[in-house]
C-alpha cells in the first residue's frame, strides 16, 4: 500500500485539501475508499510472460484469436477467501468453480502437483508458455481481493477474467478504462455462467480487448515499475483537475439485490 504525500488539493471539487492524502492499495474495497481520490495498485507479476515479436504481431493483426490453442486457462490453488457460507452456496467460490469444468480441450483448469494437473496439457509446458497460448486467462481473487496472476496475464497478451467483488481496480478510471480490456464478473458467477459469457464474445471484440490490454495498459503502465508510478501520478494529477472525478470501476456489492450474493470477505496477511 502506498500513500501520496504530495498534498495535491482539488480546489474545484473540494475533495481533499490540507493534510489529507490519497490512498493507493493493492487490495482495497470500493465500499471503504474515497472514490474521489483513491486508486488501486497493480499486483506485481512474479512470473511475467514476455512475448516474442511474432506473438506481438498476432495481437496487432488479430491472428491471436485463432492462433492461440486454449480458450481459457487457470493453473493454481483453490483459495478464494474464508467465506465458507458463500462458497457452499456458489459452487466453491471464485477459483474452485472452474476445476470441475476442465475438459483438457477448451477449458484448462487444474491445481499444480495434483493428478488432474499431471494429466492436463498444462503440465507439458511452462506456466508462461500456457499463458501465451490462451485466449482468456482466469485471474480470480485469492486470499485477498487481488491475484498476482493478473499482471502475468496482461504480460502474456491474454484477456484477464477477474472475479473480485468490491475490488478497487488498479489506477484511476481517468487514466484507463478497464471495461475495454478485462472481463469482470461477480464471484458468484464464476464457473459455467462466466464460460457462457466468454463464448458469447466475438473474435472482433476479443481482438479489441486484447489490443487495449496489451498495447495501452500493459506496455504503458504495467510492464515496468516506472510505468506503474507514472500511472499513479497521472491519476493523482487528473483527479486534482476534475470537477467531478469518475466513479471507480468494479463489481459493487451495494448494487446487489441479495447482499449475501456479494463476497466482501478478505483474509489478512496472506498473498492473493
Amino acid at each position: 500500500e502506498l500513500y501520496n504525500g504530495r498534498l495535491v488539493g482539488n480546489r474545484m471539487n473540494g475533495s481533499f485539501v490540507g493534510d489529507e492524502f490519497a490512498f493507493v492499495s493493492i487490495s482495497a474495497l470500493i465500499s471503504r475508499v474515497d472514490e474521489n481520490i483513491d486508486q488501486g495498485l497493480i499486483p506485481p507479476p512474479p512470473k511475467p510472460a514476455p512475448l516474442s515479436p511474432a506473438q506481438v504481431h498476432d495481437i496487432q493483426t488479430c491472428d491471436a484469436e485463432t492462433n492461440r490453442s486454449m480458450f481459457v486457462m487457470y493453473a493454481g490453488n483453490g483459495r478464494s477467501g474464508l467465506n465458507a457460507k458463500f462458497h457452499e452456496r456458489f459452487d466453491g467460490g471464485a477459483r474452485n468453480s472452474y476445476f470441475p469444468l476442465n475438459d483438457n480441450e477448451k477449458i484448462f483448469a487444474a491445481r499444480p502437483f495434483r493428478a488432474d494437473f499431471n494429466k492436463s496439457k498444462l503440465s507439458s509446458r511452462s506456466y508462461e508458455d500456457n499463458l501465451r497460448d490462451t485466449v482468456f486467462a482466469l485471474a480470480p481473487r485469492g486470499d485477498q481481493k487481488y491475484s498476482f496472476r493478473f499482471a502475468e496475464v496482461l504480460s502474456a497478451g491474454a484477456i484477464p477474467v477477474v472475479h473480485a467483488d468490491d475490488w478497487v481496480w488498479p489506477f484511476r478510471p481517468e487514466v484507463m478504462d478497464w471495461s475495454k480490456c478485462a472481463v469482470n464478473l461477480p464471484e458468484k458467477d464464476a464457473g459455467n455462467t462466466t464460460i457462457a459469457y466468454l463464448e458469447s464474445i466475438s473474435e472482433e471484440e476479443r481482438c479489441k480487448r486484447r489490443q487495449y490490454c496489451y498495447n495501452y495498459i500493459y506496455k504503458n503502465y504495467c510492464e515496468t515499475t516506472e510505468g506503474t508510478i507514472r500511472g499513479i501520478i497521472e491519476g493523482l494529477e487528473l483527479v486534482s483537475m476534475e470537477e467531478k472525478p469518475m466513479k471507480l470501476w468494479g463489481v459493487r456489492c451495494d448494487e446487489f439485490d441479495d447482499p449475501e450474493a456479494c463476497n466482501l470477505q478478505r483474509r489478512r496477511h496472506l498473498a492473493g
